[in-house]
């Protein structure tokens, strides 16, 4: 029994320090959402690259920075149905918003003030779900903050909403900076060994 729970904390780790303890998905949120807010006022094919440079980020980060580090991790089934539960529950939340959604604009009297909502709780919502299966309480707190910025944008104008987006992008790109510094030091590369013949 005891094994078994050691077992559970050692995957749990290494789950948690392949999702969010190198930083990388925290750069790529960081630029997807700058892209976001430039896009608003600078419209250019350029800057729609920018989405293309996050994924690279992220693919070759993990590749190149963070496996050579920590090594390949096969979780087990217990993960494995976690996923599926999060799967669920955003298919099932999804529905839910969109519903309401729909029933606020297709009713005798829409309510504008639930279909502004709509798209903030649908964004927050899937944000804290993927946050809590995968224990990753920054990406929570990043799809709140979108969210909140959406929600400006209803109460006053779309610039605020891009000025909100934009700093919020910048957070998060510093603290994926950061996390990523404090993972290289925490796991350098191990030494190779050297075999004299």
């Amino acid at each position: 029994m005891t094994e078994e729970m050691d077992l559970r904390k050692i995957e749990k780790k290494a789950w948690s320090t392949y999702m969010s303890q190198d930083g990388l998905y925290d750069i790529f949120i960081g630029i997807m959402l700058l892209t976001l807010a430039i896009q608003a006022y600078f419209y250019n094919i350029w800057f729609t690259s920018l989405i293309f440079v996050a994924v690279l980020v992220v693919t070759l980060g993990k590749m190149f920075i963070t496996l050579p580090r920590i090594g390949l991790v096969k979780f087990g089934k217990t993960r494995m149905m976690k996923q599926m539960k999060m799967m669920i529950a955003l298919l099932i939340v999804f529905l839910a918003v969109l519903t309401l959604y729909y029933l606020s604009v297709l009713g005798n009297k829409p309510h504008e003030i639930v279909g502004r909502l709509a798209i903030p709780a649908l964004i927050a919502s899937i944000f804290v779900i993927v946050a809590f299966f995968l224990n990753y309480i920054r990406l929570g707190i990043y799809g709140l903050l979108y969210a909140f910025s959406e929600i400006l944008r209803g109460v006053y104008d779309k610039p605020i909403r891009n000025i909100a987006i934009l700093i919020i992008g910048i957070i998060a790109l510093i603290i994926g900076l950061y996390v990523l510094l404090q993972f290289l030091k925490k796991y350098p590369l191990p030494d190779k060994e050297v075999s004299i013949t």
